[in-house]
């Protein structure tokens, strides 16, 4: 499981919830923030990836994300393709 958008109040706690219950899952922001910067300082699997090239994780089988994320979105685009 990928979360985009994941340094959000509500996306960073969809991935702790999702960690708590055993499941893999990484995430990236294209900013740092305090939600952000609080999953990195507890060890999580999450990237600041500004910029406009897509980034999904090898073996993603879903991609969470928020209304929050543009349509045109780099990482959602290939996601979907």
């Amino acid at each position: 499981m990928h979360f985009l958008g994941v340094g959000g109040a509500g996306m960073s706690s969809l991935f702790r919830l999702s960690r708590y219950f055993g499941i893999r899952a990484t995430g990236t922001d294209s900013a740092r923030g305090e939600y952000f910067d609080s999953l990195v300082s507890d060890g999580e699997e999450v990237e600041c990836m500004a910029g406009g090239a897509p980034f999904l994780p090898q073996g993603t089988e879903l991609l969470v994300y928020s209304l929050a994320i543009d349509e045109m979105d780099a990482t959602l685009s290939a996601a979907r393709e």
